[in-house]
């Protein structure tokens, strides 16, 4: 039943990349646990709930070569956990406006915040 119902939520995650949406709807009791990266470079990265939440409203879905071809993964970040469709994700948030949230039956999705896209002719 639970991965009947993980399943449904990636369903829905993966639909928001085609229509726009946020990749989450109602998001319940999202907590941070922990900072990662080098101390010193990161140590102005420490977004509160309430910054990560903002992140988690515009995010969409990625594929990993658009992750790849259109944004910086910096080794700042950010780790936690909420829930969504009554299933707890884990996720880890970098400093370039990209995560990576993992359902507790082990599916994952690349999200992007699309304001911090960059295409290839920036480059």
């Amino acid at each position: 039943m639970r991965h009947i119902i993980a399943s449904g939520v990636v369903a829905l995650a993966l639909c928001s990349c085609a229509t726009g949406r946020s990749a989450f709807g109602h998001i319940e009791d999202l907590r941070v646990t922990g900072y990662g990266g080098e101390p010193t470079a990161c140590a102005s990265f420490k977004p509160n709930a309430i910054t990560v939440s903002r992140f988690f409203a515009k995010a969409i879905v990625v594929s990993g070569q658009t992750l790849h071809e259109q944004y910086e993964v910096y080794p700042c970040s950010a780790t936690g956990v909420f829930v969504a469709g009554h299933e707890q994700w884990s996720w880890t948030l970098h400093s370039g406006g990209t995560a990576v949230v993992t359902a507790a039956g082990g599916e994952s999705l690349s999200l992007a915040d699309p304001a911090q896209a960059s295409s290839l002719a920036d480059q």
